[in-house]
């Protein structure tokens, strides 16, 4: 199954952008921004964060310490996008 699509075939637009972001990130050259995305996108996708978007740019957000976001509250929180 892709990274960036959930259940019924929804697409996570969090990990889509997170994904381009790091992409870009990775052709200007800037790997230290480009390797701390990556890490980012694959904590998000495991549900250890939650990202919110300040700028344009995802800031982490810990939802709950050493425990991984269920996927109903991940799900909740990407339609309330």
């Amino acid at each position: 199954m892709e990274t960036n699509v959930f259940q019924d075939n929804l697409i996570d637009f969090t990990a889509h952008k997170m994904v381009k972001l790091a992409e870009q990130h990775e052709q200007w050259g800037d790997a230290m921004v480009a390797h701390s995305l990556w890490d980012m996108h694959h904590l998000y996708v495991e549900g250890y964060l939650k990202i919110v978007w300040e700028e344009g740019m995802p800031i982490p957000m810990l939802e709950k310490e050493n425990e991984k976001i269920n996927d109903s509250e991940r799900t909740n929180s990407t339609n309330s996008r």
